[in-house]
């Protein structure tokens, strides 16, 4: 996998705690497509630095992060949303703006 990866897709493999802050911080958005999680701290990391989120519309997810990310059902749909938020940054911001309630409520 990693010898086909596009010249934007960076393996670091283990980080310190103030280089993940700074990677975290320079994504346009955090995807997680997994379908099955408990609930990964990486979200959680993710929220910390503001990264927008989108996740799979799974429940564990509601519960916790109560609405304040993007859901989706499926891959192409995940597709299709960065698409839209290429189109029109205004509403990433906005999903960034969820990404800050997430990580002020929880802690």
């Amino acid at each position: 996998m990693m010898e086909k990866s596009t010249k934007n897709l960076l393996f670091p493999g283990i980080v310190t705690p103030e280089r993940m802050r700074e990677l975290y911080s320079l994504a346009d958005i955090f995807l997680l497509p997994s379908y099955n999680e408990l609930f990964p701290m990486t979200i959680l990391e993710a929220a910390s630095c503001d990264a927008p989120i989108m996740l799979r519309d799974l429940d564990l997810y509601k519960v916790i992060l109560e609405g304040n990310y993007h859901a989706t059902a499926d891959k192409d749909e995940m597709k299709q949303s960065i698409l839209e938020y290429q189109k029109n940054p205004d509403s990433l911001k906005e999903l960034k703006e969820k990404a800050k309630k997430n990580f002020k409520r929880i802690f």
